[in-house]
């Protein structure tokens, strides 16, 4: 994954002035991927919203016996958290101001989540090929029985 790239991306985005404010990509377990998060907001703020984030979609899907949540959305007189999800084990958290909507964030951030899922999708490829073209060892070392 180019994590450049997305990150360049993804200020793109905060400089459109479209109502986005900030964005940071997270890892599994809330972890922040993209440090410094992007935009005008505090690291540390990010990393625990970004935890709570993880750790809701988790509790959902254990209280009601559901797959675990995609995407969440918080919205308050003062603007947006989103978290959309990017993959399996990655998300997309999103602040945005209350000058724009859900449904307007929504197909701004399309295009980003998609070009995340491309690069994603890109290296999970290549590792991939990786283990195949080594017989699906990890290590040069022979196999078998000793």
């Amino acid at each position: 994954m180019d994590l450049e790239r997305i990150k360049e991306t993804l200020q793109e985005f905060v400089d459109r002035k479209n109502g986005i404010q900030g964005f940071a990509l997270v890892g599994k377990g809330g972890v922040l991927i993209t440090k410094p998060p992007i935009g005008n907001w505090n690291q540390n703020t990010v990393g625990l919203i970004a935890g709570i984030m993880a750790q809701l979609t988790t509790h959902i899907g254990e209280r009601l016996k559901w797959d675990s949540a995609q995407d969440i959305y918080v919205e308050s007189k003062d603007g947006y958290i989103m978290r959309v999800a990017c993959s399996s084990h990655m998300f997309l958290l999103v602040k945005a101001s209350n000058m724009t909507n859900q449904g307007l964030l929504e197909v701004a951030i399309a295009p980003i989540v998609e070009e995340i899922q491309a690069e994603i999708n890109a290296r999970s490829s290549i590792n991939k090929e990786a283990r195949n073209n080594n017989g699906g060892n990890d290590s040069q070392q022979p196999q078998g029985r000793y």
